[in-house]
């Protein structure tokens, strides 16, 4: 079967690896500063995290997040970390797809009811389909990382879709 890489690559972004065996979520790793508002990420550490994957699966479909600018809100910074994630893919020669959040999200949403805050419908979503995943971003969170949700919804999108 095929191994499917669902990746959120913000600084607060997770590397989501899905196949027969399961589900095992990566957090993006934040170089030398624990807030993540003011880190930048370790690309490094996320070359060694996409080498082990290289290493363990074949073959293996990314399924990359693609940032939409959003006037006034958007960060420079959000697309210079998403090319960087989409080259990383480009250089394994992995088969990518990349997927804007609405499109992704009108099929791993279709049933739920509409509600104001996608992330708690990403969260719902992604615990009902992995209910022994822990979605939390350490040992010590108190609540779900939505981030790491949505890394496992693109992962199972590419699945349902057989991408």
């Amino acid at each position: 079967m095929k191994t499917y890489i669902g990746i959120d690559p913000g600084k607060s972004g997770a590397i989501a690896v899905l196949n027969n065996d399961g589900l095992i979520i990566h957090n993006i790793p934040i170089l030398g500063v624990k807030a993540k508002r003011t880190g930048i990420i370790d690309f490094a550490l996320v070359v060694n995290i996409m080498c082990d994957i290289a290493y363990e699966y074949d073959p293996i479909v990314a399924i990359l997040e693609k940032p939409i600018y959003i006037p006034g809100k958007t960060k420079s910074r959000m697309f210079e970390d998403y090319g960087t994630v989409r080259g990383i893919i480009v250089s394994y020669h992995w088969p990518y797809h990349e997927i804007k959040p609405t499109v992704w999200q009108k099929i791993m949403f279709a049933g739920e009811p509409k509600r104001d805050n996608k992330k708690t419908t990403s969260i719902i979503v992604a615990q009902r389909l992995f209910p022994t995943v822990n979605f939390k971003r350490t040992g010590a969170a108190k609540k779900v990382d939505h981030n790491r949700c949505d890394a496992a919804l693109l992962a199972e999108y590419g699945r349902r879709l057989n991408l």
